[in-house]
């Protein structure tokens, strides 16, 4: 297994996530030296309809797409084409550019077992590296439809998204994949145990400030495929603050996901327990209407549990704590 490390989030908006549990650790890390921002990646040029169902065993004839299960995207499952005047039947690889979408089903894994944390194992990180031993994730790319179940949950609503280009990057199953526009919907709610933080103002980027951002360190949402990987091994190890100090304190995760994006500070209707601007604590967490996509995710906060004291702190030290919103 190989190590990149990866420096996830902004001047104090940031990026992390984990999964449900399975059987091994998921281990290589991706250098990712942009800032992450408040804002929220588009899913789609298009709207996403839940009621797609599955796709049906026989919908016209093999293409040369490869979905991440390593099977043949039929004609009939391509739902929409752009950048071409193609048809599903007479697209070739020849057509360099052409978007191609799937409603109906996506790809995800089953996640690791093993996720860690600053909190919980100091021991086996060194600055913003993880020195610990972890297992390659094993388990297969699987296909999963509109209605399936994985991980508890149910999905609501998915898209795949192919572009018809060398990846030469791209090393997964599937050459011409593009996990950036591949989404899926997930009915359930789950309680999970990792950082939250509520981002504070930050001179060089006016109003990023009071983002709510949560970074699991449990293994109970599945696995989606990286943003930009480099190989088939999927693995972070991620400091808040991109490489910032928090109050002289690292807070480093190693997990399989980026970041679970939770709306704003400001419009927050769940009890924070007493997290303010700038603040990041270990806590339990209750979410539902969860969307994943390219390593990252988006939903809704129900409930939060403090698990820790305030950690870190991060802003202007002459502005008032906010208190947390209540009911």
């Amino acid at each position: 297994m190989k190590h990149n490390p990866k420096i996830l989030a902004a001047v104090l908006c940031v990026s992390l996530i984990g999964g449900c549990a399975a059987k091994s650790g998921g281990e290589s890390s991706q250098e990712n030296s942009s800032t992450t921002t408040a804002s929220v990646p588009t899913i789609s040029s298009a709207p996403i309809s839940e009621a797609s169902s599955a796709p049906e065993e026989s919908k016209g004839e093999p293409t040369f797409l490869i979905g991440l299960d390593g099977k043949a995207i039929l004609t009939g499952e391509i739902t929409r084409l752009e950048n071409t005047e193609k048809t599903a039947e007479t697209l070739t690889e020849d057509d360099l550019y052409a978007d191609v979408y799937c409603e109906g089903f996506t790809y995800m894994k089953e996640p690791a077992a093993a996720y860690y944390s600053t909190y919980k194992n100091p021991e086996l990180f060194d600055s913003y590296k993880f020195i610990g031993e972890a297992e390659e994730n094993k388990n297969e790319w699987r296909r999963v439809n509109v209605g399936d179940e994985i991980c508890g949950l149910k999905v609501k609503a998915a898209q795949t998204h192919f572009m018809v280009h060398d990846w030469e990057e791209y090393k997964f199953p599937a050459r011409y994949f593009r996990p950036d526009n591949s989404f899926c919907e997930l009915e359930g709610t789950v309680e999970l145990e990792g950082y939250l933080q509520v981002t504070a103002e930050a001179a060089l980027y006016q109003g990023v400030g009071g983002k709510l951002y949560f970074y699991p360190c449990e293994s109970k949402l599945p696995v989606t495929p990286p943003y930009n990987p480099v190989d088939d091994e999927i693995g972070f190890a991620s400091r808040l603050g991109n490489g910032m100090v928090y109050d002289n304190v690292d807070i480093m995760m190693f997990t399989e996901l980026d970041d679970i994006y939770l709306g704003e500070f400001a419009d927050e209707d769940c009890d924070l327990d007493g997290l303010g601007k700038g603040d990041v604590a270990y806590a339990r967490v209750t979410l539902d209407n969860i969307q994943l996509w390219s390593s990252r995710g988006k939903a809704t906060l129900r409930e939060v549990k403090l698990l820790s004291d305030i950690l870190a702190h991060n802003g202007d030290e002459t502005e008032l704590r906010q208190p947390a919103p209540t009911l």
